[in-house]
Formats: C-alpha cells, sequence, structure tokens
C-alpha cells in the first residue's frame, strides 16, 4: 500500500490542476497583437542578437530581464538560446480571439477570480480581461482564459533528477480535460446543461511502470473553487476498488517529486488562499513559441507537425536542464503569499499578457520562496511551435520543471503530444471512464 499512497498523492497534486530591474510596458489598448514586443537586440542596445547562447559567463548581458529563479538556474549551468514568439494568430484559435473581443468588458470580476456576466450567468468564453489593472483581472484570465474546450495528453512523464543531473525515475501516464462552461468550439457551447456549477473534468491514468499500471483519478473542479472544493475518485486496480479521495492536498508533494500539488501552472490550489499583489507589466525572457527548424535546431520538436520529439532533447548539467530558445515577452508580475501556514513564503507568477496567450498553463515562469524568504525553488514552462485542429492554430505546451535551487534536484513533467477539442461529451468523463480505462 506504501507505493499506492504515493501514486494517490502524485495524482492529486498533478490533477487538481513559474531583485529585478525590468523595463515598465505600456498598456495594452486592444485585446491583442497591438503591442509591438521590442527583440532582446533592441533590449540590450546591440549586445544580445537572436540565436546567441547566454550562460554563465554572459548572463550578465540580459539578468535584467531574467526572473531571480531563470537567472539562478544559468548561474548552475542552464542555457538559453535566443528566439521569438509565434504572432497571437498562431497561439491561440481564432474563435477564442473572436470570443475574446465579443466579450470585451463584460466580465465581471471577483477577488478570487472568478468571472461571471451582469445577469450572474457563467463566463461564455474568451479572456476576461484584455487589459488587467488588478491582480483578481489576472487571476481571472488564468482560471477562465483556456482557449480549448478539452485538452487530451496522451503520453506524459514525470522524471526525477538528482543533483548530478541524471534521471533516476520516471512514471507514465495519460490525462485529458474536458471545460463544462466557456465552451466554444464543441457542442454544447457556452454551459454544459446540468454541469454549470463545474468548471472542467478531468480522468488520468498510470501506463508505467507495471506495478502502477491502471492506477488512475476522476476528479472535478468547480466554477467557484473557493466554495466547493474538488471532488476526486481514485481507482486501484490491484484491489479492484475504487474510493472517494481528497484532491485538497495542495502542499503534498507529487509522488516524491519536487513538484508539490500547488505547483502545475504555479495556479492549482485556489486562489482564495493566497493573498496577491499586482507588481505591474515588465518584459522578462520566458521559453519561445516560436521554433525554427534547422538540422541543428536543439528545441524537442521534430517538424512543422509541432509534436516534440524525446530524443531530439538537448540538455545541460547532464539531463537537468532543457536547452531550448527563449524569447522576450510582456508579462503581468503576480506576488502571491499565503494566508495560512505553507511550506512557501512566498510566490511570484509571470504571467504573460494578451498578445502573448496561449491555449494552456499559462504561466511562463515562477519563483518560489522557504518559509525563510530565500529563493528556493524555479517554475519554467516549456513550449515550441503551434499545429492546427480543424482549420485552428493551438501554441504547443509539452511541460513544465521544477529546479529545487537549494538542493540541485529536479522534477519535470514532459508531454509528447497535446491534442486539443477532440468533441468528448463532459459526461463522459466519469467515474465509469476511469474504471474502463484502469481494467
Amino acid at each position: 500500500m506504501r507505493s499506492y499512497s504515493k501514486t494517490i498523492a502524485f495524482l492529486i497534486g498533478f490533477l487538481v490542476f513559474s531583485g529585478m530591474n525590468l523595463v515598465l510596458v505600456s498598456g495594452v489598448e486592444t485585446a491583442f497583437g497591438d503591442e509591438k514586443v521590442p527583440t532582446i537586440e533592441e533590449l540590450t542596445g546591440g549586445k544580445v542578437k537572436l540565436g546567441d547562447v547566454i550562460d554563465s559567463s554572459n548572463v550578465d548581458l540580459v539578468k535584467d530581464y531574467l526572473s531571480a529563479g531563470v537567472c539562478e538556474c544559468v548561474q548552475k549551468g542552464m542555457k538559453l538560446i535566443m528566439g521569438e514568439h509565434l504572432p497571437t494568430d498562431k497561439l491561440a484559435p481564432k474563435h477564442f480571439l473572436d470570443a475574446t473581443e465579443k466579450n470585451k468588458g463584460k466580465a465581471v470580476i471577483d477577488e478570487n477570480g472568478t468571472v461571471y456576466l451582469q445577469d450572474g450567468s457563467p463566463w461564455p468564453g474568451g479572456l476576461p480581461s484584455t487589459d488587467p489593472k488588478t491582480a483578481s483581472d489576472v487571476l481571472a484570465n488564468l482560471k477562465f482564459g483556456w482557449a480549448a474546450d478539452e485538452y487530451y495528453f496522451p503520453n506524459q512523464w514525470l522524471i526525477f533528477n538528482n543533483s548530478e543531473g541524471e534521471n533516476y525515475k520516471t512514471y507514465k501516464y495519460r490525462a485529458s480535460y474536458v471545460r463544462c462552461n466557456g465552451r466554444l468550439k464543441n457542442e454544447p457551447l457556452g454551459s454544459y446543461p446540468g454541469l454549470d456549477n463545474e468548471n472542467y473534468r478531468r480522468v488520468a491514468v498510470f501506463l508505467e511502470p507495471l506495478n502502477m499500471k491502471g492506477l488512475g483519478q476522476f476528479s472535478i473542479r468547480y466554477y467557484d473553487d473557493t466554495k466547493n472544493i474538488d471532488t476526486g475518485f481514485a481507482y486501484l486496480p490491484a484491489f479492484k476498488r475504487t474510493l472517494r479521495v481528497s484532491a485538497t492536498t495542495y502542499q503534498d508533494n507529487i509522488g516524491g517529486s519536487d513538484i508539490l500539488s500547488c505547483d502545475p501552472g504555479l495556479a492549482n490550489d485556489p486562489f482564495a488562499y493566497w493573498d496577491f499583489k499586482l507588481l505591474g507589466k515588465k518584459y522578462i525572457l520566458t521559453p519561445a513559441t516560436k521554433v525554427p527548424f534547422p538540422e541543428d535546431d536543439p528545441s524537442p520538436l521534430s517538424g512543422e507537425d509541432g509534436y516534440p520529439d524525446p530524443s531530439r532533447v538537448q540538455y545541460d548539467v547532464g539531463k537537468k536542464f532543457l536547452r531550448v530558445w527563449w524569447a522576450v515577452t510582456p508579462v503581468y508580475i503576480l506576488e502571491g503569499t499565503p494566508k495560512e501556514k505553507h511550506v512557501y513564503s512566498k510566490r511570484v507568477l509571470y504571467v504573460p499578457a494578451p498578445e502573448c496567450w496561449s491555449p494552456i498553463l499559462q504561466v511562463q515562469v515562477g519563483d518560489i520562496y522557504d518559509r525563510q524568504g530565500k529563493i528556493y525553488k524555479a517554475y519554467i514552462a516549456h513550449r515550441g511551435g503551434y499545429f492546427q485542429v480543424d482549420g485552428s492554430n493551438y501554441a504547443q505546451w509539452y511541460g513544465f520543471a521544477m529546479h529545487d535551487l537549494q538542493t540541485g534536484h529536479s522534477s519535470r513533467f514532459f508531454a509528447d503530444t497535446i491534442t486539443y477539442d477532440r468533441g468528448s461529451d463532459p459526461k463522459s468523463y466519469s467515474l465509469q471512464k476511469l474504471l474502463s480505462l484502469g481494467k
């Protein structure tokens, strides 16, 4: 039972679901794309150019445009290749951009980022705030700014990396999510009848190793997660049993990794648990969404189909740091401090501005501080390329890394494929589906 208890903690963690002197950016005047983002060459006065590699020997050239955690990672051996972002119409599908414009100015946002219309009905879709002025505006975008109705990860890995840079353990599983509100692509649009109090449902099942194959969880995230905690059920194949599990153990680590249940997207636990301050809008470097395709491309993309190929990934310091492209990004910086006792004293989230929005898990980088106020962990999401579903463009997302800067350990989620908007019925995401996948 010991291994199962750790695995249940892993499922709960992922499924309940990163001293700077930076340049200020002007406000966003329209929904998307009108603000010209400067290049790294422009920001550094020509000292750094597209394609240049940043490492510990020249990091001072860009340190004003790095989060504290990323700067620490570079000092410890990570390398950054200077790149660019895709245009907005390649990052998010047209129906999402159209809904954002159509619903502009209609969002009523509470202090925890929950969004309604003036008549009290759920948010119909699109980005709630195109010009955030408060922390709640940014939180609303994180909570309800998903740009697809369904997300399917047929293969994901949780990879454990030690202080020597060696991968010493790997879990493989399958996960999928379907939205119950704000639906823009798949029928029924808007709110799914009978599920209007839910935000999304998810099902995940382990594929490897053999002793955990079939173990899975079905869970529900409610529309206002400050009033209704997640509902969760786990299936234990060794006992052929299902049981109700707590889906709110946000400070537990995931399967013994460096990732806590609250860490995925740095926005996985209810926002009501934290006091957030909006520190401002800045330019920083985050993982790039545009990926060139030369023969020596170090990114994990195999070609213009947009699907990552793990065999092509290059690393630094053993397999600790993925070597990928980084681009100048306008971000809103949120500082969160816990309202109750927590293993973290502070989290700093770097949330992309609307012109750099993408379909899922939008926090690009994040800094986490321990109880003594010292930098503890660096969160880095990885993206690159895009592909089409029924003529709609979707940016690719292939996971994130959490680096423990104090011990040198790290843990990483890696997804070789993400599929959007398959058209599944939300009611098919159920305990019955969990059982059928787990057997």
